[in-house]
């Protein structure tokens, strides 16, 4: 199944919407076999002065539902820093299990840069993880890896008031990360899009 710019950017929009002023988020949509089907799932992570979330989404591409959950990342409460939500796909359970209490997090990006992870569980299978704490990942969602790999598709950031914008990211069909540095004269609102399909 393949998506053109048009289809991607309507997933972009049905994204949470993210209302606090200067907000900056970064939305990721992978493409992954859940419920017996490959769907959409766009995770956001999203950061202002008081709040720091992951929101995730699943698709349907093939009709208007869509499921959805929030995990809040600057929570003052230790135990909320790991923890297991479910949601029905299609009437089947999903799973989404996380461990965020050790990430560390660098000045130029909204996702942990390491010791973390985010992995969701539908079938018995790990259908999409993130982070680089795999095994510890594995070790407590007792699953195995799905035999589909999950594939990043598209990603969009949206940052305020900076001159000088970096991120990374994989372009085309290789693995390899590129690092993309964006100047401005000003601060300014930047959104740097990648279609990686």
């Amino acid at each position: 199944m393949s998506f053109n710019e048009g289809q991607l950017e309507e997933k972009i929009r049905d994204a949470p919407t993210i209302d606090e002023p200067a907000q900056n988020f970064v939305t990721f949509i992978h493409r992954a076999k859940l419920a017996d089907m490959f769907q959409n799932i766009t995770l956001t992570w999203a950061k202002n002065m008081i709040s720091h979330s992951l929101h995730i989404m699943v698709q349907n591409p093939y009709a208007e539902d869509h499921y959805m959950c929030k995990i809040d990342l600057k929570t003052w409460q230790f135990w909320g820093k790991k923890g297991l939500k479910s949601f029905q796909v299609d009437e089947k359970r999903v799973d989404v299990f996380w461990d965020i209490k050790s990430a560390k997090f660098s000045s130029s990006t909204l996702e942990p840069t390491s010791d973390y992870y985010v992995a969701m569980v539908s079938e018995e299978e790990v259908v999409l993880l993130l982070g680089d704490q795999k095994k510890e990942a594995f070790t407590r969602t007792k699953c195995r890896p799905s035999l589909q790999d999950a594939a990043l598709v598209h990603k969009k950031e949206i940052v305020f008031a900076k001159k000088c914008f970096c991120t990374k990211t994989t372009l085309g069909q290789g693995k390899r990360e590129h690092n993309i540095i964006i100047e401005s004269a000003f601060p300014a609102l930047v959104i740097p899009k990648f279609g990686l399909v």
